[in-house]
């Protein structure tokens, strides 16, 4: 007799994905590969996407109404599902999130229908880690104190003139700033 238990979920040490066992189910199906693009993409993403997964049918929606009605025979979905949708997804399996955190998402409906799970933790590491320093230098040069937000029709810059003395930047993600 089966387990009736959910698979275990585990967080995964490579590609940032939160993954569980496989199911049973090992049967091909005729169809071709069917994803759900649950948001808006332009068409550079799209192309990107067919580019990447050629023979995938990629399927955009509108609105939530025609997100539940298409995610029916759907394999994938890119986006944030709620019950209804897992519910109305008898052939989904895998839900990808843009977003690091998914302690939003129905965690426990994902389980119990083994779907897997794959967010964007740690995509956004590097640009969250130069925006801090960025401020972190803003802060260490006083900029809040020479221009501040409360004022943003103030248009002179003159604040600045002879604080800083060459502003380069020699690598594509570092600024250096060098001060007289």
């Amino acid at each position: 007799m089966p387990d009736a238990s959910p698979p275990a979920w585990r967080r995964s040490t490579r590609a940032s994905a939160w993954t569980t066992p496989a199911t049973a189910s090992s049967t091909s199906s005729p169809m071709p590969l069917r994803v759900l693009l649950a948001f808006d993409h332009s068409a550079q993403d799209r192309a990107l996407l067919a580019e990447a997964a050629p023979g995938v049918e990629l399927l955009e929606v509108g609105d939530r109404e025609e997100w539940h009605h298409r995610s029916a025979d759907c394999d994938a979905l890119i986006g944030h599902p709620d019950e209804p949708l897992l519910d109305a997804a008898a052939r989904l399996r895998w839900v990808q999130v843009g977003s690091a955190g998914v302690n939003h998402l129905p965690l426990d409906a994902l389980r119990r229908r083994g779907i897997v799970l794959t967010s964007g933790s740690g995509t956004y590491g590097t640009p969250i880690a130069e925006h801090i320093l960025g401020l972190m230098l803003a802060f260490a040069a006083g900029l809040p104190r020479r221009r501040p937000i409360a004022s943003p029709t103030r248009s002179s810059w003159s604040i600045f003139r002879r604080t800083t003395s060459a502003l380069a930047a020699p690598a594509a993600s570092t600024i250096r700033l060098a001060y007289a």
